[in-house]
């Protein structure tokens, strides 16, 4: 992958961090494309999404923000939820 997409989805990646009301890590292991399938179709009218990314993207999207602590938690197998709306509803 390019630098500049890789930058792309850092990008991507920052803006919804900044403009969701909720964070969840989801430790996905052991889940089938199904499954996965299955939970983003459930958090769709929860105005929410779900995305597997690259920890190492991850962690350069949250560095140097207020929720760089999160970096300790981006490792292994994790997605992650993103609240637009109600923040309670996806967990």
């Amino acid at each position: 992958m390019a630098s500049v997409e890789k930058e792309q989805i850092v990008r991507e990646i920052s803006e919804n961090f900044a403009s969701c009301s909720a964070v969840y890590l989801v430790n996905y292991q052991g889940c089938t494309c199904a499954d996965l399938t299955g939970l983003r179709r459930k958090l769709k009218p929860m105005k929410a999404d779900f995305a597997v990314v690259k920890n190492t993207m991850a962690h350069r999207a949250v560095r140097g923000t207020d929720i760089a602590k999160l970096e300790d938690m981006l490792a292994g197998p994790v997605g992650v939820v993103w609240a637009h709306g109600d923040s309670v509803a996806p967990a």
